[in-house]
Parts: structure tokens; sequence; C-alpha cells
């Protein structure tokens, strides 16, 4: 059950670490 949580922020945390990434190069 605490992975299920742990699922659902790292959706939108993916998206965002895309964009940090992309900045950073």
């Amino acid at each position: 059950m605490g992975h299920e949580s742990h699922i659902v922020p790292a959706l939108p945390r993916t998206g965002s670490f895309s964009q940090t990434e992309q900045e950073r190069s």
C-alpha cells in the first residue's frame, strides 16, 4: 500500500524532472 502512494506523486514528479534536466543541459 505504501508503494502505491509513492507512485501517485512520482507521476507528476517525473514531468518536473524532465524539465529540470532539459534546462540543465
